[in-house]
């Protein structure tokens, strides 16, 4: 379709929030809530376990992403010749590192860009959007011309806006890694920290060339029962980043700089 022949329109909800709750409704598959440390801890609304959830769950770990928000915003498409805008409401929208959207929407899975490690971190000083689709591989909708067309057409919407858009697919996505082993840092994302901890470890990281073993980052901090949970929580600040995919005696962690 050509572009002169569609505009399109974000609507917000005007608390911020998302733009729409997701009630059961008698369906059969389960939906809930999550609440994200980069949602500023909202109740994110999913209506998928097993693909909605972990992917909200990746990227709110991510060190390479500031916001998330599920159902965010309505994309009303105008298309010439059409009484009726086409609406579209996203199961996420992203506030990322460019690096991340352009590995996404070139193929990259959700789950391994998002878990991936750098030992020279640095944050963009211009960040971006990214608008993602989850999708279960049994989903009815994935044979529905219509519904496919609606992506398509979204797609170029938000490139025309400066967003990135890709759809994530479970079974390539998601399911590609073991969320298992950040269980323990996950249910540390609210763990409050001290001014006195954020600044030791920076000065502990740029001593050491900005990079540590995980296990030597605990003991320095003395390895008290709550070190772990502060160094998580700093992890979700993105002062830091683990490296989420080692084994715990061979995690390493690395400082995250600004870009200047």
């Amino acid at each position: 379709m050509a572009a002169s022949l569609f505009i399109g329109r974000i609507v917000r909800s005007r608390e911020g929030g998302p733009i729409r709750r997701i009630l059961c409704g008698g369906r059969p598959s389960r939906t809930g809530y999550y609440s994200a440390r980069k949602s500023q801890g909202r109740h994110l609304p999913w209506e998928s376990r097993l693909a909605e959830l972990p992917a909200i769950v990746l990227s709110d770990i991510s060190w390479r992403v500031a916001g998330v928000m599920s159902q965010s915003h309505r994309l009303d498409i105008f298309v010439r010749g059409q009484p009726v805008p086409l609406h579209y409401i996203p199961d996420l929208e992203l506030t990322v590192e460019p690096s991340l959207a352009q590995e996404i929407c070139s193929g990259v899975p959700l789950a391994v860009a998002s878990m991936a490690w750098d030992p020279k971190p640095v944050l963009s000083a211009s960040p971006s959007r990214l608008v993602l689709e989850i999708k279960n591989d049994d989903d009815p909708r994935n044979d529905d011309r219509q519904y496919r067309s609606k992506l398509r057409l979204a797609k170029e919407v938000y490139q025309k806006l400066g967003y990135y858009f890709a759809v994530v697919t479970r079974s390539s996505g998601i399911d590609c890694v073991d969320l298992t082993s950040v269980r323990e840092i996950t249910a540390d994302r609210f763990c409050k920290y001290s001014r006195t901890d954020a600044l030791f470890v920076q000065d502990y990281l740029a001593n050491r060339g900005g990079c540590s073993l995980l296990s030597e980052l605990v003991n320095a901090l003395g390895g008290f029962p709550n070190t772990m949970a502060s160094i998580s929580a700093l992890h979700f600040d993105r002062v830091l980043c683990i490296e989420l995919a080692a084994p715990r005696d061979r995690c390493r962690v690395a400082l995250v700089e600004r870009e200047r």
